[in-house]
């Protein structure tokens, strides 16, 4: 329920600052600073307001245990906007090596955290992942 809504907002930082980054002629490091801290700072703004909008999502859905998700899925948004203008110069570079390198190693990390965060007791998803664990 929460990733519908967190899904348009973690796409922000790919609306046009990747394509602005690529296709300019030259990119100058005070107009990539530029990219970055605005990238931040509308990341920033968006991720607070989705976490505020949780007990909103949870009304709408008459689910209390949405309010956390959201909130959760918030840090998500911030993260996954965070490192767009430098994969951008990164891929502008050719380092293509190094794009796939990273994501890679971020879905690991992903993975181990999600893992982690439900061995320790994450509600429903803690309880399913433990229950796969168990029977392997």
């Amino acid at each position: 329920m929460v990733t519908t809504f967190s899904l348009l907002l973690a796409s922000f930082g790919l609306a046009g600052f990747t394509e602005a980054v690529l296709q300019a002629s030259t990119v100058t490091e005070r107009q990539a600073s530029n990219l970055f801290w605005i990238n931040l700072g509308g990341g920033l703004i968006l991720s607070t307001a989705f976490g505020a909008a949780g007990s909103l999502l949870a009304r709408f859905y008459s689910n209390p245990l949405i309010t956390r998700a959201a909130i959760g899925f918030s840090v998500v948004i911030f993260f996954s906007i965070l490192p767009v203008t430098h994969l951008a110069l990164l891929k502008r570079a050719t380092r293509f090596g190094q794009v796939s390198t990273l994501d890679i190693l971020c879905r690991v990390v992903y993975v181990v955290v999600a893992i982690v965060c439900a061995l320790r007791g994450g509600g429903n998803i803690g309880l399913s992942l433990r229950v796969i664990l168990r029977s392997n």
